[in-house]
């Protein structure tokens, strides 16, 4: 299915002469320089090939060159016209002089009968051997760090390849050299046609070798079968086998196609030209997109704020348009699949949807999802977040299903290690990944909870569950221990949160008997705040099931219940219509002496 979806986006892209893509035979590569080459062969010069200004410069151009269909193994093929200064000046102690012959063969086969003055002063250059010593040190040092090279003219600085005659003749031995090849029926169009051995290799990937790394590769015996080598096992043909690799450089070419998620690259596609759709996908999948005008980032907003609310999006966008959304992890010369997903418009914005509405929470402004699993790495380092959690929630958010076990585990060790306290919006942040868990698990589980057992987006007063109850009497405690003795060295939250949070029948009594002296404190410092904290403190333990018995023991999804609990009684503690106009009381009829 994925490489009939890539090989279907580059029909589309062929067809228009915009694109950028090239068609069959032709491939899209990165290309360093270009060896100006006289009419007898000699070099003239080496032309660095850069693109880009300041922070999006390059060292390198996106051209369309011959096709680079792959290589591997202990004599790997040469490229026709564009190739490293392995091959053409034979820049390498170990093999150069091979690959160099190598590629003057292919290079006197394909031009053999082509009448040009570009055939023939790469025919000349070639016949003269490759004399590595009459380039510059500097064009030398520049050449040995790899990258590829293309042939031009001197005269016209334009490629070799660009020639006219140059590119029959390419075409001519393409079609030729496809005779010999094994034949099979293609897996993908089910006809009977010349299978590829190799498929074509994607690089500037970060992980996966300089040289390239295929969606589609067998290297031990025991991925084979049926004494088939190779590619052959999958048995795709050369034409889909390119189609599909052509579309994938495309996309992960491009920025507004793809984003990095750890070791992990996600790109996206339509099945049809749709570009204002496009931007929505793109604020779904991806973020809010750069460069767009400020009324298609209108509608990307209103449509964000319906989706938070649960409101369809008819109307704005056509949300029939079928979205493909491919994870891909660079592992040396191959790209593992870590998932694929297709669904209409509509249905991915559903998912997002809901996505929005588990992980709103009180207190928390919007976060991207990586920034929010950021909580699970230490430190919060977004280079240290687990890749399986990565790929698991963004799986999640795509497809609509439950989050992995291992992020309520992950966020709740956090919790324990650090307290939170790191940076102010981390309590909230973890807070609403533990909602987001807890919430989409009873879901995806048909379970409805009643108004006592009921997760909000803020405090609900209702809730019985006593890790909730737990965390909303903990925050009590803490705003009194605040309020009372100021900033100090250590806090409750500090020293206790991690007991309390799991095996809180072991501190309770200890906490409840500082929470009053606390509370002692507050009534001859702020009296109206000592009543406030006092009364809700006394309606949190009211609720407390088993006669107020505290638990020996919270279980993993009740210590979710306590943080976000925690949180929430935070929030409404410290809004002003609680705090604020509490602390203002003095001597009032509600104050207790």
């Amino acid at each position: 299915m994925i490489l009939r979806e890539l090989s279907n986006l580059y029909s589309r892209l062929t067809a228009d002469p915009d694109s950028g893509v090239p068609p069959l035979g032709w491939s899209s590569e990165k290309v360093s320089f270009g060896i100006m080459l006289a009419e007898d062969g000699r070099v003239q010069s080496v032309v660095p090939y850069n693109s880009g200004t300041d922070k999006n410069a390059s060292n390198y151009r996106t051209m369309n060159v011959p096709e680079h269909a792959g290589r591997s193994g202990k004599n790997p093929a040469p490229y026709f016209l564009c190739d490293t200064a392995k091959y053409f000046f034979a820049m390498d102690e170990k093999s150069g002089d091979c690959r160099f012959a190598d590629s003057r063969e292919l290079h006197e086969t394909v031009l053999a009968q082509c009448e040009s003055a570009a055939a023939r002063a790469v025919l000349s250059f070639f016949a003269r051997g490759p004399h590595p010593e009459e380039l510059r040190e500097a064009d030398r040092d520049a050449l040995g760090k790899g990258g590829f090279v293309v042939f031009c003219l001197a005269d016209t600085a334009k490629p070799v390849s660009d020639d006219p005659l140059v590119r029959d003749a390419w075409s001519t031995y393409r079609a030729a050299a496809h005779t010999d090849d094994v034949v099979g029926f293609c897996s993908v169009t089910g006809k009977r046609t010349q299978l590829a051995r190799l498929f074509p290799q994607v690089t500037g990937l970060p992980g996966a070798q300089s040289s390239g790394a295929s969606l589609v590769s067998f290297n031990f015996p025991s991925s084979e079968s049926y004494g088939k080598k190779q590619a052959f096992n999958a048995s795709i043909s050369k034409d889909v086998a390119q189609a599909a690799g052509s579309a994938l450089k495309y996309l992960c070419a491009r920025k507004e196609r793809r984003i990095s998620l750890g070791d992990t690259f996600i790109v996206y596609w339509a099945d049809r030209s749709a570009p204002l759709e496009d931007s929505f996908a793109f604020s779904f999948l991806l973020g809010m997109p750069k460069g767009e005008d400020e009324e298609t980032l209108h509608l990307i907003q209103n449509a964000f704020e319906r989706l938070r609310r649960g409101l369809p999006i008819e109307g704005a966008v056509d949300t029939n348009v079928s979205y493909c959304v491919l994870g891909i992890a660079p592992n040396n010369a191959r790209l593992a699949v870590r998932f694929f997903e297709q669904n209409s418009l509509g249905e991915l914005a559903e998912h997002f949807s809901w996505y929005l509405r588990d992980i709103d929470m009180a207190g928390v402004r919007p976060a991207s999802l990586q920034q929010l699993l950021s909580q699970t790495a230490p430190q919060g380092d977004a280079d240290k977040i687990p890749s399986t959690i990565l790929h698991a929630a963004f799986e999640a958010m795509v497809k609509g299903t439950m989050f992995p076990v291992a992020l309520r585990q992950l966020v709740l060790e956090r919790m324990h290690v650090d307290q939170g306290s790191n940076n102010k919006w981390d309590l909230g942040q973890r807070a609403a990944l533990l909602k987001a868990y807890m919430v989409r698990k009873w879901r995806k589980r048909g379970y409805i909870p009643s108004n006592e057992e009921r997760i909000d987006v803020s405090l609900n007063r209702e809730n019985s569950n006593e890790g909730y109850l737990l965390g909303r009497m903990f925050a009590v405690m803490a705003r009194a221990q605040r309020a009372a003795v100021g900033e100090t060295n250590s806090t409750i939250v500090e020293r206790y949160i991690g007991s309390l949070s799991t095996t809180p029948n072991r501190v309770f009594q200890t906490l409840m008997r500082g929470f009053h002296t606390h509370l002692s404190t507050l009534k001859k410092k702020m009296p109206g705040l000592a009543v406030s904290l006092s009364k809700e403190m006394d309606e949190i333990v009211g609720k407390m099931p088993g006669d107020g018995l505290v638990p020996k023991a919270l279980s993993s999804d009740d210590q979710c219940e306590f943080f976000i609990g925690y949180h929430q009684e935070r929030e409404d503690l410290w809004s002003n219509h609680r705090t604020v106009d509490s602390e203002k009381l003095t001597n009032t009829e509600d104050v207790e002496e």
